[in-house]
């Protein structure tokens, strides 16, 4: 049975982005400025239903944590923190494990 492409914006899905992070407080701002860009174009579009952005602490020691926190109430972001640096394998695959898209 084929499917149109009607059935797909229908069934739009929901997606999850798990991005591992230390000592990334200078780019973050500019990050999310372009991420949120990005899949607010989708969901306006219908290709997409939404969206979260999972970032993974990997210990970092400068203002990244605290960039992210001030930007939880938009409520598109989860936060993790590892406690301690773990690596980015580690750290993506704690992130999956939040991921619910």
């Amino acid at each position: 049975m084929a499917t149109d492409r009607a059935d797909l914006k229908r069934s739009a899905p929901k997606i999850s982005v798990v991005l591992s992070f230390y000592n990334e407080a200078v780019v973050i701002p500019e990050l999310l400025k372009r991420l949120r860009t990005v899949f607010a174009g989708l969901i306006g579009e219908k290709s997409i239903s939404g969206y979260e952005l999972i970032f993974v602490n990997d210990n970092s020691s400068d203002q990244s944590e605290a960039l992210l926190r001030a930007e939880l109430e938009k409520g598109d972001i989860v936060l993790v923190n590892m406690s301690r640096n773990f690596g980015v394998s580690e750290c993506v695959f704690a992130g999956m494990e939040q991921a619910t898209g």
